[in-house]
């Protein structure tokens, strides 16, 4: 009886114990399982975190610039032509050819503009340009040396012209070359380019 007593108890012990070991097993799964459900959400956070802080610091797309609208081409349009017309003129009377030029006053390195006048040999000393609108100066010269004369001397339109090209005129005048403007279509008229006094 003893000993059947006492493999009763032994056989209650391990019952007991299985029991124990089995509520304990149950319990740490029961552990593992919530601290992996923690991870999981801690995991799909951090990814979620990390989307937002990529959406946050990613460099926009830079928008492409629309492509400009071919212009159209504008020509320029020409400046109007005027007309400087005079007579040319020598002191010894008889005018030999001549080169009437106009050249822009704001710019002495400017290319003159010219026509040729035969002289009185041609029958007249009338002389006709054609400018572009803007302001000038207006000079004659030889196209030959002749007399005391060079074909670089330059025989102006200024005030000692005006003055009448007389040895009473003040003799500043030589050098107060006076401007001719065509603003236009125009024609500017008695423009004699005669100073042939100024040596």
């Amino acid at each position: 009886m003893a000993w059947y007593n006492s493999k009763r108890t032994v056989m209650i012990g391990s019952v007991v114990a299985i029991a124990v070991l089995a509520g304990l097993a149950g319990w740490l799964w029961w552990q593992n399982s919530q601290l992996t459900q923690q991870n999981q959400d801690q995991a799909a956070q951090l990814a979620d975190l990390k989307s937002q802080v990529g959406l946050l610091t990613a460099s926009p797309s830079p928008t492409p610039a629309p492509s400009p609208s071919a212009l159209p081409s504008i020509s320029p349009t020409p400046l109007a032509s005027g007309t400087i017309t005079g007579t040319i003129g020598y002191p010894a009377g008889t005018a030999p050819a001549q080169t009437i030029c106009a050249i822009k006053s704001t710019d002495a390195t400017a290319t003159p503009i010219c026509v040729k006048n035969g002289g009185s040999a041609a029958g007249s000393l009338a002389y006709s340009l054609s400018v572009p609108a803007g302001t000038y100066y207006v000079y004659a010269s030889l196209q030959a040396p002749a007399g005391s004369f060079t074909t670089d001397y330059k025989a102006y339109y200024n005030k000692y012209v005006t003055c009448g090209n007389a040895a009473s005129c003040p003799a500043a005048d030589h050098k107060a070359y006076l401007p001719v403007t065509i603003k236009g279509i125009q024609t500017v008229k008695d423009i004699n380019p005669t100073d042939w006094y100024a040596l």
